[in-house]
């Protein structure tokens, strides 16, 4: 009885490898992937330039730390989900200007019937 267990789990771990050796293809689009922001997911809207549309005034600003020379924060959504962010990321079309001591400064470029203007707002600690 051990015999035919020990022959069964053989045929499959060489059947599985027989599929690898055939071209076995990692499909991405089946798992969630790890290295990707949580707070760049769900909805995509085209005046978001593809990203999901997130008013960073909507976040928490939850930490700073800017004794270096590329200062990062870290905002949290309603959620609890959190990203870091640096100088020139994006928060929907929110672009990160600076990043203060006790602040984060946000410009969005939008498009008026007089030509482009730049908005700027700023998220508190």
């Amino acid at each position: 009885m051990r015999r035919i267990a020990v022959a069964v789990v053989l045929a499959g771990v060489l059947a599985s490898s027989q599929a690898m050796a055939e071209g076995y293809h990692y499909q991405p689009g089946l798992h969630a992937d790890p290295f990707k922001a949580p707070l760049t997911a769900p909805a995509v809207d085209d005046s978001c330039n593809g990203q999901a549309c997130v008013d960073p005034m909507e976040l928490k600003l939850t930490a700073i730390v800017s004794g270096s020379s590329t200062p990062i924060a870290m905002i949290e959504n309603g959620k609890g989900d959190s990203t870091i962010l640096k100088t020139g990321d994006f928060v929907g079309r929110h672009r990160v200007e600076a990043i203060r001591s006790d602040r984060v400064i946000f410009t969005e470029t939008r498009i008026t019937a007089s030509g482009p203007v730049k908005v700027s707002r700023e998220l508190k600690l």
